[in-house]
């Protein structure tokens, strides 16, 4: 369960999201995790919180403290998806879902695969909403990983898009995880 992540009065910005200072309306939120300091600012972490703050849409569901995706879903494709105009429970996602619990997770290393992916996609999600092109790598990153991944999916070659996957996944490591 996730908290409404609050701001003190010096980091009070009505209708700016905490994360990028776009406009946004949508709740911020704090994961399980984070909500232990609810009372201090999601800033500055120092002063005492009353303000709700609040994100933009491509922060929306994201922790605003460590990033962390707070539906734990499909980090990386949900958001493609949600750049791309498509709900979370879309025929992308569903096959992506049964790919990883019944393929992947099946594979001699595939337990430490999506444990790896689950602990770092949250950071490179955003890393990727800090960027002014944000919807144009999510676009790229659609066709790139989750339209072709349901394709060769659905032609029957698993292994094939399973190093799709992994290669893509590797490349964001590289560009989105500096140091």
């Amino acid at each position: 369960m996730s908290e409404r992540a609050l701001v003190c009065e010096r980091h009070r910005k009505v209708e700016r999201c905490v994360v990028c200072n776009r406009y946004g309306t949508n709740p911020a939120q704090l994961c399980s995790d984070c909500s232990s300091r609810q009372s201090l600012c999601c800033i500055c972490d120092s002063e005492y919180a009353r303000y709700p703050a609040t994100v933009c849409d491509s922060h929306r569901g994201i922790c605003v403290r460590c990033g962390r995706n707070i539906n734990e879903g499909c980090v990386i494709t949900s958001a493609c998806m949600e750049a791309m105009g498509l709900r979370d429970d879309c025929q992308e996602l569903n096959i992506f879902r049964t790919f990883r619990d019944e393929y992947v997770r099946n594979l001699p290393n595939g337990e430490q695969i999506i444990e790896e992916y689950y602990r770092v996609a949250p950071s490179i999600v955003a890393e990727i909403n800090k960027a002014e092109n944000f919807k144009e790598i999510y676009s790229a990153l659609y066709e790139r990983l989750v339209s072709r991944t349901v394709e060769l999916i659905n032609q029957g070659k698993k292994e094939e898009a399973f190093n799709n996957c992994l290669a893509i996944f590797n490349e964001l490591k590289r560009v989105y995880l500096k140091g």
